[in-house]
């Protein structure tokens, strides 16, 4: 008995390192992550600036196409945004979450489940962000009752490739708001969104 007690022990212990390893080395977390909103705007403005007069490709962790690109060769000059994965504001009244771009849907759920709400379309791929399945045009099996991803945003802010921050809604830059679904970052980056809730 007490063998086997020392075996359990012992796969415990290897299943909680394999689990901090997880957590610590494969999720990557970003130096800036835990910064204010505000402040990682002015870091991006300041990024953008430094590399705006060459080809701009997005610095990505995680990918959710099945194959490989040659980064090696490729002379784009990549932009950081990898620390905009955190929830702003969840409007519990007007049940609206102001997102990041790049958080994901399975910590956006994690966060709104705790309200007992959900975004009203939610992709299969636990990591797709919320501002790649805006340009890419998500759709989703709720899609049948609820359009696609773009048809849950209210409103987002763009990075333009002159630098500047806008926001884009139904009446505010709205050429652009209707635009950016399915333009895959050739009109700018989604810096936030605003995310309706069920």
């Amino acid at each position: 008995n007490i063998f086997y007690f020392f075996l359990g022990i012992s796969f415990l212990i290897i299943y909680l390192i394999k689990l901090i390893l997880y957590i610590y080395l494969i999720i990557p977390k970003h130096k800036y992550s835990k910064l204010s909103y505000n402040i990682k705007k002015e870091l991006i403005k300041e990024n953008f600036s430094k590399i705006k007069l060459s080809k701009i490709k997005l610095k990505k962790y995680t990918n959710n196409i099945f194959r490989k690109r040659n980064i090696e060769n490729n002379k784009n000059s990549l932009l950081d945004l990898n620390y905009l994965s955190e929830i702003i504001d969840i409007d519990l009244q007007n049940k609206i979450a102001h997102v990041e771009g790049l958080i994901t849907y399975e910590k956006l759920l994690t966060e709104t489940l705790k309200y007992s709400l959900i975004p009203k379309i939610i992709p299969e791929f636990k990591t797709l962000t919320v501002s790649g399945t805006i340009s890419g045009m998500g759709l989703e099996s709720s899609s049948f009752k609820y359009g696609l991803v773009p048809d849950m945003i209210t409103e987002m802010e763009i990075l333009l490739g002159t630098g500047e921050i806008i926001i884009a809604n139904k009446n505010i830059n709205s050429d652009i708001f209707y635009g950016i679904p399915n333009s895959y970052g050739s009109l700018g980056y989604i810096l936030s969104a605003k995310v309706e809730l069920i």
